[in-house]
């Protein structure tokens, strides 16, 4: 079984974080002995992936891509940047496909992004030099994620958000459930704010095309998972789904204003979304019978991939879930 991540942060930081959107060419691939691969996913990603790839192709030493048979120039672009193409079904979405991409990987040292993220200008230039700094007392980086939606940062309870992108390879486990963090067996290090990564908020959906997408991750997230964690006042709330929106969206808002996290239009806007999700989420995880339950527990416990797996192998579900279990004691 994993052990539980450690998150450490660099003694004594704190910084006044300035959002900066350009980029300068840098050659720093000799600029110490680390190698690094790169991985993301596409489907039908072109117009994203050229800017994507211009961010980090300076930076890394291989890229990887698994794209889920796109009907664009995604490959083209790829192609152009010297990428390694493999072509795979996502299962309607993307995390079952991750330990297939570092199965991929040449290198021990892993950047993952999506096609919507870019390295902020500090994180970029540092990159390589902060893992030949820290590389061989830590097995994982957490880096601050600034979501941006038109043209601003959105703050409040999304703020600052974090999540492990810099990683090794031996060291991390995805087990394919839908908005998992990876599991890193090891010490993870907190980065500096000024260290971030810029997300540009779903900005090439409307709206009917970001509710269909999040209902369809909803209806996934409520048969994968049995039980989500939260805080001790959050997960009464789900108890009260499908009336739980306007309690979960203040409690974010308090919660962010305990923090003294600053507020903005975008925050607020981006909040109520989130809330809704999350209750549409509890509303169906409610809606499930005995056997959706059981399955759900059965995945959070062994993981989708092993479960895909176990499945292409002829394996029957007893004998599954038995070596899972022993596998975990």
């Amino acid at each position: 079984m994993l052990d539980t991540i450690k998150i450490e942060k660099l003694p004594g930081y704190r910084s006044n974080l300035k959002v900066n959107f350009y980029y300068w060419p840098i050659n720093n691939k000799v600029a110490g002995k680390t190698t690094i691969s790169f991985i993301t996913f596409t489907r039908n990603s072109a117009r994203d992936l050229v800017y994507l790839l211009d961010n980090v192709s300076d930076v890394v030493d291989e890229i990887i891509i698994v794209d889920n048979y796109s009907t664009d120039d995604t490959l083209e672009v790829a192609k152009r940047y010297g990428a390694k193409v493999y072509q795979r079904k996502s299962w309607e979405y993307v995390e079952p496909n991750r330990m297939y991409a570092l199965s991929k990987a040449s290198h021990e040292w892993i950047l993952h992004l999506d096609t919507d993220e870019r390295l902020g200008s500090n994180l970029k230039n540092e990159l390589r030099k902060l893992i030949n700094k820290y590389g061989d007392v830590y097995d994982g980086f957490s880096v601050t994620f600034v979501n941006i939606k038109n043209g601003k940062p959105v703050l409040g309870p999304l703020y600052p958000n974090r999540h492990i992108r810099i990683f090794r390879k031996t060291k991390t486990v995805f087990r394919g459930l839908i908005h998992e963090l990876p599991e890193v067996k090891g010490r993870v290090l907190e980065l500096p704010e000024n260290y971030y990564i810029l997300h540009f908020y779903l900005r090439q959906q409307n709206a009917k095309e970001r509710w269909r997408k999040w209902a369809k991750y909803a209806r996934i997230e409520a048969l994968q998972y049995y039980r989500h964690e939260g805080f001790f006042v959050r997960k009464p709330l789900w108890t009260l789904a499908p009336f739980s929106m306007p309690l979960i969206y203040l409690y974010n808002i308090v919660r962010a204003s305990i923090k003294k996290s600053p507020i903005n239009y975008p925050a607020l806007y981006e909040t109520l979304h989130l809330a809704l999700y999350e209750t549409l989420v509890h509303t169906l995880k409610k809606l499930r019978g005995r056997r959706r339950k059981l399955f759900a527990a059965i995945v959070q416990r062994c993981g989708f991939i092993d479960l895909i797996e176990s499945r292409e192998r002829g394996e029957d579900l007893i004998t599954f879930v038995s070596r899972c279990l022993a596998n975990k004691t």
